[in-house]
């Protein structure tokens, strides 16, 4: 930001406002006393948290996608023959059923949305 915008929608001239406001027209233009290693402070500090709002949202997109996944993996397994599993079959499904279930209590108790 580098100033002030002022309109008038009676149509008055810049000068004239600025003068019913008390202030002289480079009042308006805030940034010419401003260091320019300040300017790239604030800068950077706005890329800074445009990109963590951004690993943010994609993090949130993720979890998202992870808790779909779980869902829809617990769905399918709904009614699942386990009888024709050997043990280790059995094992991995029992481990994927289980980790599941984790990721839909997380997402039950917010956990993902808080941290």
């Amino acid at each position: 930001m580098r100033g002030i915008l002022l309109k008038c929608w009676a149509g008055c001239h810049l000068q004239d406002i600025c003068s019913a406001l008390n202030i002289s027209v480079s009042d308006l233009f805030y940034d010419q006393n401003i260091s320019p290693r300040a300017i790239r402070r604030h800068h950077a500090k706005r890329n800074w948290e445009k990109s963590k709002a951004n690993v943010e949202e994609m993090a949130r997109g993720f979890q998202i996608d992870v808790t779909r996944e779980a869902e829809r993996f617990l769905k399918a397994t709904v009614g699942k023959d386990i009888s024709t599993l050997d043990d280790t079959q059995l094992a991995t499904l029992m481990n994927s059923v289980c980790d599941a279930l984790a990721v839909r209590l997380k997402e039950e108790r917010g956990e993902y949305v808080n941290g």
